[in-house]
C-alpha cells in the first residue's frame, strides 16, 4: 500500500515537470512499477535517477516524525516541535501541490476499496486482514489531512514560545502521587517531566476497539451495553456493530442493560468511529468542512454545558459528584 501511495505521488510530481524533460514520465512509470515486487534498494536506485532528495516521500516519517529522535532536554524538544509545526503551516499556506493531492486521493480511494472488499468477504480471517489494512490507511490519512487550521497552528507556536504549552513528544507516560494529588508526565523524547493539576485525554485511538490494549479504552468497552439488534447487513457488518461502544446521541457512555434500559453516564463521553453514533469522516476533520465530527462534538459540548447549568441550580446528588 505504501508503494501504491508513493507511485501516485511521484507520478504527479514528474507529470508537472514533463514539459521540461520530455519522456521522463513513461520511463519512470515502467521502471518504478517494475520494483513493486523487489526490495527497497531497487526502488531507491530508480528514485535517484528521477527525483531530487528533497522531494522524496517518506511515509513512515510523515506519520511518525519523532520516531527514533531523542533530545537532550525539553527546551530542545520545544524548538524542534515549533519548527515542525511552522513547516506544516507553511505548506498549508502555500497550498498543496498536485503530488500531495494525488497522494491524499490515493489514500482515500484505498480506504474505500478496503471497506468494499471487507463487505464482500465476511470471514474471520478477512475481518482481521482488512481491519489491519484499514488501520494503516486511517493512520496515514489522519496525519496528512487532519489537524488544526493554520491560524490555530500559529497560535499553538505562540503558546509554546510563551511557556503555556509544553510538548512532551512521543511515548509520554503519566504517574500520580496519591498523597499530594499531583500528576507527573514524563516525556518519551527527552529525559524530563512536568507536573500538571488536571488531565483531559483527547486523542484518536491507534487501533480498532476490539484490538486495542489501551486500559482506558478496554474499560470503556467493558462498561458499554453493545445494544444492537439490527438484522440487516452482512455478517461482517453485524460483527462490527457488536464491537462498538454504545453511546447516547449526545455521546454519553451507555452502561449495561438492566432490563429497563441502558443507563447513560453523567460524566463519561465517547466520540469516534468505534461508537454506535459513528463518525464517518475518514481521518481528523479539516477546517471549512461540514464534518460529522464537528456535529457530534457540538452535541457533546451543548450537553456538557447544559449539565453544568443544571448542576449549578440544584445540590448535586452524591452519586453525581463522583
Amino acid at each position: 500500500m505504501e508503494e501504491e501511495v508513493c507511485y501516485f505521488y511521484y507520478h504527479e510530481l514528474l507529470a508537472a515537470r514533463e514539459a521540461l524533460v520530455e519522456g521522463v514520465l513513461p520511463r519512470f512509470r515502467e521502471e518504478f512499477t517494475g520494483t513493486f515486487a523487489a526490495d527497497s534498494d531497487w526502488r531507491d536506485q530508480v528514485l535517484v535517477k528521477y527525483v531530487a532528495a528533497e522531494d522524496r516521500l517518506n511515509v513512515p516519517r510523515l506519520v511518525d516524525p519523532l520516531d527514533g529522535q531523542l533530545f537532550p532536554d525539553l527546551p530542545s524538544l520545544q524548538s524542534w516541535m515549533r519548527r515542525h509545526i511552522a513547516s506544516a503551516t507553511n505548506q498549508v499556506l502555500a497550498k498543496s501541490s498536485a503530488a500531495d493531492l494525488a497522494m491524499r486521493s490515493a489514500l482515500s480511494c484505498m480506504y474505500e476499496a478496503i471497506h468494499r472488499a471487507a463487505a464482500m468477504d465476511s470471514s474471520e480471517r478477512s475481518a482481521e486482514f482488512f481491519g489491519a489494512a484499514a488501520q494503516w490507511v486511517r493512520t496515514v490519512v489522519s496525519t496528512l489531512t487532519g489537524g488544526a487550521p493554520w491560524p490555530r497552528q500559529l497560535e499553538l507556536q505562540a503558546l509554546s514560545r510563551s511557556g503555556v504549552v509544553t510538548f512532551l513528544g512521543r511515548g509520554a507516560s503519566m504517574s500520580a502521587d496519591g498523597e499530594s494529588g499531583s500528576v507527573q508526565w514524563a516525556s518519551g523524547s527527552a529525559p524530563a517531566s512536568v507536573e500538571v493539576a488536571h488531565v483531559f485525554e483527547a486523542r484518536q485511538a491507534s487501533a480498532p476497539l476490539q484490538l486495542t490494549t489501551d486500559p482506558v479504552l478496554r474499560e470503556v468497552s467493558r462498561r458499554t451495553a453493545h445494544g444492537f439488534n439490527q438484522a440487516s447487513g452482512t455478517a461482517l457488518l453485524q460483527k462490527r456493530r457488536s464491537q462498538l461502544v454504545d453511546v447516547a446521541p449526545t455521546g454519553n457512555l451507555l452502561g449495561a442493560d438492566d432490563g429497563v434500559g441502558a443507563s447513560a453516564s453523567r460524566t463519561v463521553y465517547v466520540v469516534g468511529t468505534d461508537t454506535s453514533v459513528p463518525v464517518l469522516t475518514p481521518g481528523l476533520p479539516r477546517a471549512g468542512t461540514d464534518s460529522d465530527v464537528f456535529h457530534m462534538t457540538d452535541r457533546v459540548a451543548r450537553h456538557v454545558l447544559a449539565s453544568v447549568a443544571r448542576t449549578a441550580r440544584k445540590p448535586a446528588h452524591p452519586e453525581e459528584q463522583r
